[in-house]
């Protein structure tokens, strides 16, 4: 793409095609977050401690409640969130802190961009595809949570 001057400018669809990729993997991202926050409140509502339902630990970050849920897993009623994939959520909330906080400064001339986050360049390099992909990655991390979830819906059968 060229200016009135024959200077090459950037492709204004990358910035567009950024800003699409990053919205896909924030809302994929929250729905996580919110699915966490499901599933704790449904555990301690069983456990019948709703006195932590309105904690300060409780509304914290996913962060936070992934600690409060990995402690409740080790008991007989957290069996369910053994399944939940500790690793690929810390993971997934390292990558949405990168590009959520971070800014992209895009080069005008050949498009090329840098995250930075608190005046540092971002270690990573998130390419458009790479949000993509972490988007998809997010849906179907999300959508493993649900078995977990659907664990809380019913209570447990007693004789």
């Amino acid at each position: 793409m060229l200016n009135d001057d024959n200077i090459p400018w950037a492709d204004p669809e990358i910035k567009l095609r950024y800003k699409a990729a990053l919205g896909k993997f924030i809302l994929a991202y929250n729905q996580i977050d919110h699915q966490l926050y499901e599933i704790l409140e449904m555990a301690l509502s069983r456990w019948k401690r709703p006195d932590l339902l309105t904690s300060k630990s409780f509304n914290g970050s996913l962060i936070k409640r992934l600690e409060i849920l990995d402690i409740l897993r080790s008991t007989a009623e957290g069996a369910p969130l053994i399944k939940l994939p500790f690793d690929k959520l810390r993971k997934i909330h390292q990558e949405r802190n990168d590009v959520a906080h971070g800014h992209m400064d895009q080069n005008p001339f050949d498009g090329s961009y840098q995250l930075y986050a608190d005046g540092k360049k971002v270690k990573e390099y998130y390419s458009i595809s790479r949000i993509e992909k972490m988007a998809q990655r997010g849906s179907d991390l999300w959508d493993s949570m649900r078995y977990i979830e659907a664990n809380y819906c019913f209570e447990p059968i007693t004789d």
